[in-house]
């Protein structure tokens, strides 16, 4: 009887905590048509979670309950699962995979209600949750690329976050890492994801208004670029992207807000010479490349304004900040190994450097991946060497106060995101595929670190070879009965469920549930202005002492957006 009134209990506080995001979800549509349409749509998905598809995409067992909760009420773990959940398909993927139906069932509760929570966003931020979107600002599927893109402008906003406020915030707290600039990192980040080229690469009007909701992306960043990171408030950009701008002010397919928009960021990027591309780049970029160059260039000044920061010899401190934390990573002092790469990482860079930045960057990431997890292995309980990090993924973190098991297990997620970083700087860094392969089974995450174990075992080299193939046995041996049960599971739902995504997938592209609400309403409609252009990306120029987006040369690159590799190299 007792067990029976609880199991109500907590069917009734589900209910209650749904009804209260359909009300959040809802408050804002225009007509009460609209909102039982929707209405209708979300207590389908309420009645009926998609347990097999969260399944798939994060290879874990998940009830019915907790998919409602991921879905409609998450928590802070729940949401730092988004970023994977909206993670794209593998380039060639159909359109019933199952990636797709991910990004179709939850990018719509954060774009109707999930986004106007901070302690949510805090937490889908941290885990990469920007970047996720990005990577959908060219997905084929209109309706999620026109979300996503809205979702991340709100992100923008000066009322969400102080962006523009990072070194106030800073001064306020000492100079020491803070959660809030990590969150600094995660936008800072998207300069190495191609935020610039995504954004420009939709000026044709993929969907309607996206040109102008771009536009207004590229000023912000731009400006959270100079203000933050910059030295002397310069950024430079290339002369392409500046003749893009230029016909962006006199298209007559844009409003006159937009053009008058476009032509303002031109006149302040204009004031100075172009960005060149180095020597190097022009050798090797191939016939046509030029026409697609909107690169944005990122030198100098980094998060951390170390001693070692001078321009003229970036390349050397890096390396000597590189060396220091091999020698560090072999006397097993692996807090001052995490230090060092992380100096490394935050030495500014020069322009010709630029080319060859990135396989460099990948080795320190993948190095203080190494460091990571070596440290998550050292302690045993009766001693302990936790200090808390001064710089590094794990930046302003309270590590002293966690267990050890929590301890172990920050380090092994900093190890992730260290090996990803890497990856995406060098895709084929055998030791980064095969340190996440560690990182994941530290996390538990077995099927997805016999993934990546395989991925590097297919680069790898034959003195790695051995070490990756007895690394796999490993953790074949350690996979429990219920992953298994899990992996057997999928296949078959994956299976199951095959007609009915692709039927989900033509209803949404048809104008299914949400389809009315993306672009803002009628195809005509003009995407409302965000909020923070005039003050934070354009300014007010009387007031303004330079012009507020100013062009000649660098700004930085930071520790977190660099790459890695160790063993150590």
């Amino acid at each position: 009887m007792a067990t029976a009134m609880a199991g109500k209990g907590e069917k009734d506080e589900s209910l209650a905590k749904f009804e209260a995001f359909l009300q959040v979800a809802t408050d804002e549509m225009p007509t009460q048509e609209l909102k039982d349409q929707v209405k209708q749509g979300l207590t389908r998905r309420y009645e009926k979670p998609p347990v097999e598809v969260i399944e798939q995409v994060l290879r874990k067992r998940m009830d019915e309950d907790a998919a409602r909760r991921v879905l409609f009420y998450p928590d802070d773990e729940d949401a730092s699962l988004y970023p994977l959940l909206l993670q794209n398909p593998p380039p060639g993927a159909p359109v019933d995979h199952h990636c797709i139906k991910s990004q179709i069932i939850f990018l719509g509760p954060l774009y109707l209600a999930h986004r106007r929570q901070w302690s949510f966003n805090r937490c889908f931020i941290l885990a990469g949750g920007l970047k996720a979107l990005v990577n959908m600002f060219l997905h084929d599927n209109l309706h999620l690329r026109g979300q996503a893109i809205e979702v991340f402008r709100d992100y923008t906003s000066e009322e969400t976050f102080p962006w523009h406020d990072y070194h106030k915030l800073q001064a306020q707290q000492g100079g020491a890492k803070t959660e809030q600039a990590n969150v600094v990192r995660r936008m800072f980040e998207l300069s190495e994801a191609g935020i610039i080229q995504k954004l420009v690469a939709n000026y044709d009007n993929a969907f309607p208004g996206a040109s102008h909701l771009c536009l207004g992306v590229l000023a912000f960043y731009s400006s959270f670029l100079r203000v933050n990171f910059c030295k002397d408030n310069i950024l430079q950009f290339s002369q392409n992207l500046l003749d893009k701008l230029r016909a962006w002010s006199t298209r007559t397919d844009a409003s006159q807000e937009e053009r008058d928009l476009a032509k303002r960021l031109h006149e302040d990027f204009g004031r100075f010479d172009a960005a060149k591309l180095p020597e190097q780049a022009k050798a090797s970029s191939r016939p046509g490349q030029e026409e697609e160059d909107f690169m944005l260039y990122e030198v100098k000044e980094g998060f951390d304004r170390t001693s070692v920061n001078h321009v003229g010899e970036a390349g050397g401190q890096q390396e000597q900040w590189k060396a220091k934390g091999n020698a560090a990573y072999k006397a097993k002092d692996y807090n001052l190994a995490v230090d060092c790469y992380s100096k490394a990482l935050d030495v500014p860079v020069t322009e010709e450097q630029l080319l060859t930045e990135g396989p460099r960057r990948a080795v320190l990431h993948s190095n203080r991946a190494a460091a990571y997890l070596a440290r998550s292995k050292v302690e045993t309980g009766a001693t302990t060497t936790a200090v808390d990090d001064d710089a590094g993924q794990l930046a302003g973190c309270d590590l002293v106060g966690l267990s050890i098991e929590e301890r172990k297990k920050m380090n092994c997620k900093a190890a992730l995101l260290d090996c990803d970083q890497a990856l995406d700087l060098q895709s084929g860094n055998v030791k980064a595929r095969y340190r996440k392969a560690q990182a994941l089974k530290g996390l538990g995450r077995m099927r997805e670190a016999l993934d990546a174990a395989r991925s590097a075992l297919n680069v790898a080299p034959k003195a790695l070879e051995r070490e990756i193939r007895a690394f796999l046995e490993s953790v074949s041996g350690t996979k429990s009965a219920s992953e298994a049960a899990s992996e057997v599971a999928s296949e078959v739902a994956s299976k199951a469920s095959l007609s009915e995504t692709k039927t989900e997938a033509a209803s949404w592209e048809q104008g299914g549930l949400l389809d009315s609400i993306v672009m803002g309403g009628s195809e005509g409609a003009t995407p409302r202005r965000p909020s923070n252009i005039d003050d934070a990306a354009v300014g007010d120029q009387s007031k303004a002492k330079k012009p507020l987006i100013q062009v000649i040369s660098e700004v930085n690159y930071d520790d977190d957006s660099s790459s890695n590799n160790n063993n150590n190299s």
